[in-house]
């Protein structure tokens, strides 16, 4: 969670639509952890994970793209994006990279069961 106040984050987490939910987690009047640039990497992490474990459509559409480079395209964000012009960070595409390769690798040893 980016917020130590709990009511805050639930109350992000029930906005009706994702863009309410970005404006009140973008909001600056609530305290943010101090040490959220580093946190937030493992939370997107473990978000992708969960997202992609838990719904076998989205697992396979990301499985389809094994071996290719996936990029967070947008002018708007240098660092889960790559800034529009390939410079940025791209920390979501390699986020979904790591996610995907993982994904395979549990595949290959026999860790993930597909649905019959």
């Amino acid at each position: 969670m980016k917020f130590p106040d709990y009511s805050y984050s639930e109350e992000i987490r029930k906005a009706t639509t994702p863009n309410k939910a970005k404006k009140l987690g973008n909001s600056k009047r609530h305290f943010i952890y101090e040490d959220w640039d580093e946190r937030r990497i493992k939370v997107m992490y473990e978000g992708l994970k969960a997202k992609f474990n838990q719904n076998l459509d989205l697992q396979k559409s990301l499985l389809a793209l094994r071996g290719r480079t996936l990029v967070e395209h947008t002018a708007r964000d240098s660092f889960w994006g790559d800034g529009g012009d390939m410079a940025g960070v791209n920390m979501l595409g390699q986020l979904l990279m790591q996610v995907r390769d993982e994904l395979i690798n549990d595949k290959n040893q026999g860790i993930i069961f597909e649905e019959s």
